[in-house]
């Protein structure tokens, strides 16, 4: 079993120290906790509106990070010098993790290798095809439900999963699904994957950006007590939490714990106004600033959270309080894990609206081969977008055998208009050479999806 602390705070970045504030527990200066409290009342004379706070709120969507920071190693949080308080959501964090006993966990918990789409309906009856279609699974195949034995069976090898089941979470709610698509690097014909719900953790960084040391006294929020799974809409109460009186310096960071968040199944796209890769190599950290797409009616929330409404400090002389703006999923910073590999181009069709089709020349990684596409509907024109971390190189693209494009480079967001009409026989001859190679075979098939899908909202916009 692992060892978890006590400690209400811990502080992180170079020379961290650690502060410990509950009950008489001697903070750093000498002082008991219980006489630091009656000393800053003493300071006390009025309560005014403060801004001397920076605050903002960040989601991390990467599950190593959420391990790292639940045995309070905050080396990868996006700011320095901050001070983690740590409250029930860390616990409930501390719970999974040691359900789930790995420092990593995939979305995608199982693959399954098949001969064909036949060859997959032949097993299961329950399969649909979401391409061409509004479903957010639009860029895979095939799409089935998972039932309960089938869960009990994948939950051996998820700790997230065996916590959903045991509070009966699949009852109420999807929490895995299938997918299959053609996996043309790997030369799959037919690739299942089973889906299930990501893990985020949600954090408000109070950051002291006066001149001065203040004392975060409490915070003001609507609080959510909870001892499995409940809606993110769920209700709440309001409630005043009284924090230990740890002193807060100039440029440090405050990081309040506020929810364990499971967005729904499959993929969830974000649109970022802003971003910031912060490291080199194939997996790097990327700090975005933008919007996320949940589904409220189907995103849950883990254990108890709170949303901040107002904070209380003191300062000198006086005792101040700012308010704090919602957590708001259309105007967050999110940060998360990212491989910087491409797949392959994408081929879309407009008929009246712009819908995905399929990937191209898949099976041409650095290596020159040939795609043939038949246009079954009435269209005008092929779009071929380059969406991911690579070069796609056509050396032709024609039409009824007629070459109308020669030595085209596409880099990632440029894209090509091919002019067709029903019926016509389209040959793309090229390659595509990704930015970086994974060190593993990872599937990225759920973040391409994300990818399409923004791709799409946006140009549908």
């Amino acid at each position: 079993m692992f060892k978890k602390e006590n400690n209400n705070y811990q502080t992180g970045g170079d020379n961290s120290t650690n502060y410990q504030a509950a009950g008489d527990i001697i903070v750093n200066n000498g002082i008991n906790q219980a006489e630091l409290e009656k000393y800053f009342s003493s300071l006390v004379s009025s309560k005014v509106h403060g801004d001397d706070l920076l605050i903002n709120h960040y989601v991390c969507q990467d599950f190593s990070n959420l391990y790292e920071i639940s045995f309070r190693d905050y080396g990868r949080f996006p700011l320095t010098n901050v001070r983690f308080l740590n409250n029930k959501v860390t616990q409930s964090l501390f719970d999974i993790v040691q359900s789930h006993t790995l420092s990593d966990r995939e979305d995608i918990i199982r693959t399954e290798n098949y001969r064909s789409v036949d060859e997959y309906c032949e097993r299961f009856n329950n399969v649909t095809f979401p391409r061409g279609t509004s479903s957010p699974f639009k860029y895979y195949e095939v799409l089935r439900d998972i039932d309960t034995k089938e869960l009990e069976e994948l939950s051996r090898q998820d700790g997230l999963l065996k916590i959903m089941l045991s509070h009966n979470l699949h009852q109420s709610a999807c929490i895995a699904k299938a997918v299959g698509y053609e996996h043309g690097c790997w030369g799959i014909p037919l690739l299942e994957e089973v889906i299930t719900r990501p893990l985020w953790g949600a954090f408000t960084a109070i950051t002291n950006v006066s001149e001065s040391t203040i004392i975060i006294d409490s915070v003001e929020c609507d609080y959510l007590s909870n001892n499995g799974f409940t809606l993110f809409s769920g209700a709440r109460e309001s409630k005043s939490i009284k924090l230990p009186p740890v002193p807060i310096p100039k440029d440090t960071t405050l990081v309040i714990p506020v929810a364990l968040v499971l967005p729904q199944v499959g993929p969830v796209v974000s649109r970022s106004r802003s971003s910031y890769c912060g490291e080199e190599g194939e997996r790097v950290q990327v700090l975005q600033h933008g919007s996320i797409s949940i589904d409220f009616e189907d995103t849950y929330i883990y254990g108890d959270s709170l949303s901040i409404n107002t904070v209380n400090y003191k300062k000198s002389n006086n005792e101040f309080s700012q308010t704090v703006q919602v957590l708001d999923f259309d105007n967050l910073l999110s940060y998360d894990m990212h491989w910087q590999i491409g797949s392959c181009p994408h081929l879309f069709i407009n008929d009246g609206e712009l819908k995905y089709v399929r990937e191209v020349i898949a099976s041409c990684q650095n290596v020159i081969g040939i795609d043939k596409y038949v246009v079954t509907k009435d269209i005008n024109e092929l779009i071929v977008c380059e969406l991911e971390d690579e070069i796609t190189y056509f050396e032709s693209i024609c039409v009824n055998e007629v070459e109308l494009f020669s030595g085209i480079k596409l880099e990632k967001g440029d894209r090509i208009v091919v002019p067709v009409s029903k019926g016509d026989y389209v040959i793309f001859k090229g390659k595509y050479v990704p930015y970086g190679f994974p060190s593993t075979e990872r599937s990225q098939s759920l973040t391409r999806a994300e990818i399409i899908n923004r791709f799409l909202l946006t140009e549908n916009a």
